[in-house]
Formats: structure tokens, sequence, C-alpha cells
């Protein structure tokens, strides 16, 4: 791996290790890989970070929780793999954040809050404050509308979360892997013989090892 753990810094961080300490080796085939920088994908998914929705609902235990209430209402459901979050669950949640009153701002909202602060320490919001009111209402947020937005993101939570409480972790993960990017990506490489030989040619110029 990349970062030195036997050296630590003051505060207890650590660093990398240093590019005269790290070996090149080669792979049976020939490709060119190096010690002290871990495992690099020869295929990259892009980090998805959850919505300021999906997060909210995540941090105030409203996934959570619903997942508890369904459990007790309901003794059975399908297997992890076959289980989904159909437009009736997805009603029934929308009507329990309702009766909670849930309510979250955006980073948005939260950044033009600081920014209004700032401008009226500094003495410019009296002249700006209609462009002020106009950003906003512009920056609002809908729950309806963002439940809807952010739906797909928010069922996979709901699905794995309900999941976990009949079928425990191994459940979880088994409903999971329908919806995670690395493992489609894995399977659909599986499935492209092509495309998997073409990763494990090395770079010109170089021989494989007998």
């Amino acid at each position: 791996q990349a970062l030195d753990y036997t050296h630590r810094n003051a505060d207890g961080s650590v660093g990398n290790i240093p590019d005269s300490l790290i070996t090149e080796f080669k792979t049976k085939n020939g490709r060119k890989v190096k010690d002290g920088g871990g495992v690099t994908p020869d295929i990259r998914n892009i980090q998805d970070t959850l919505s300021a929705l999906s997060f909210k609902l995540v941090q105030d235990y409203m996934i959570f929780d619903f997942a508890t209430e369904y459990a007790a209402k309901h003794k059975t459901i399908a297997s992890p793999d076959k289980f989904a979050i159909g437009n009736d669950i997805y009603g029934e949640f929308h009507q329990y954040l309702t009766e909670k009153k849930f309510s979250y701002e955006s980073r948005s909202e939260l950044t033009l809050k600081v920014l209004i602060e700032t401008a009226k320490k500094e003495r410019y919001f009296d002249g700006t404050k209609n462009e002020f009111a106009a950003l906003e209402k512009g920056l609002t947020l809908d729950l309806n509308q963002d439940l809807d937005k952010n739906s797909e993101e928010i069922r996979d939570l709901l699905k794995d979360e309900i999941v976990s409480r009949y079928y425990y972790q191994k459940g979880a993960i088994i409903a999971a892997l329908g919806s995670d990017k690395e493992i489609r990506s894995v399977l659909s490489l599986f499935n492209n013989p092509a495309e998997y030989s073409r990763l494990l040619i090395p770079a010109a110029g170089v021989t494989a090892l007998k």
C-alpha cells in the first residue's frame, strides 16, 4: 500500500512511501506493477456521493427507523435478491416523512445563509436584499420533487436497511449486489472476453515471463 504506517508524523498522520523505496515487478503476462502502491484497478468507477436529501435521511435515522417500523408490521418479505422497493413502500415512506415532519436544507441554502450574514456584517445586504430574496426563493427545496429526483438512490438505501432486518448483514450484502456499480462493472467485464483479454496485455515492448 502507498501509506507508510511504520513512520508517523508528530500528529499521528502517515505519509506516502518515497518513490526511491518502491520496486517494480512484472506479472506473468509482463505487465508492470509496483509495490508500495496498493492495487490500482484497471477499470475505475466514479464514486457517487449521497444527495443532500439522502444524507439527511440517513443522518436523522429516517431510513433506519422506517425500516424498523416496516419490519414490525410485516412478518416476512421476499428473498434478498428478489425484494424491491415498489411504489407502495416508497409511498409509505413518503407518508412516514410527512408524519415525522421531516425537513432539511441543501448545502446551497446553508451557504446562502452564511453569505447573507456576511453581507449584513459588511453592510452590503440592504442594497442587494431583492437579489438575495430571489436567490433564496430559487433555492427553496421541494421535498416531494426531491423524493422523486433521488428516488433510485433512496430506494436502494431503503432496500438495504429493510432487508437487513430480516436477513441481517448477509442479506443486505446480497440485496446491494444488484445496484453496486463495481459489481456490475465486473460482471460486464466477464461477459466481454475481448475487453478482459485486452486489459491483461502488457505495454508495448514488454515481454511476458516464461
